[in-house]
């Protein structure tokens, strides 16, 4: 399957021709969502344009979403008050105790749920690996990848509101 993808001309085009985040317009944009992958954790909070695009979408109305590790990219995105976007949010994550049962506490640079916590999230989870969703206005969060399909079903109905 990889093999498959990687020798498909148009999906390497694809990949090619995509914009960088500094060439990004977010008034262009009315919705964002950050996939998960224990890679986010990398790459996501510490993405200062991210956070950027990501508070400029939230703030000109837009649906912002994000399942498993993908919260990670909400973790510093500041508002232009100067508040956390996630500040009050109740939203959800891969939690602390997952990455406990899949073992990478040790490797991961920092617990989502616990950052997420401490920028003021009201954080809600369930049963490890059960699919759970939280919806607080136009911020959408899935728990892990069995909450994918909730989450694109509650992304549908948001944006057809």
């Amino acid at each position: 399957m990889d093999r498959a993808f990687l020798e498909n001309g148009k999906v390497m085009a694809a990949i090619d021709n995509t914009a960088s985040l500094g060439d990004v317009d977010p008034s262009h944009y009315d919705v964002v969502h950050l996939p998960g992958g224990h890679g986010t954790m990398w790459d996501f909070a510490q993405n200062e344009r991210l956070g950027e695009i990501v508070a400029q979408i939230y703030e000109q109305g837009g649906l912002i979403s994000a399942i498993c590790h993908g919260p990670a990219g909400l973790v510093n995105a500041k508002l232009s008050d100067g508040s956390y976007l996630v500040s009050s949010k109740r939203l959800t994550s891969f939690t602390n105790s997952e990455e406990e049962a899949v073992g990478k506490v040790e490797i991961v640079p920092y617990l989502l749920e616990t950052a997420l916590r401490e920028r003021g999230a009201s954080y809600r989870a369930v049963a490890n690996f059960d699919p759970h969703i939280e919806a607080d206005g136009r911020v959408l969060t899935g728990q892990n990848p069995l909450s994918s399909r909730l989450l694109g079903n509650a992304m549908v109905r948001a944006l057809r509101s």
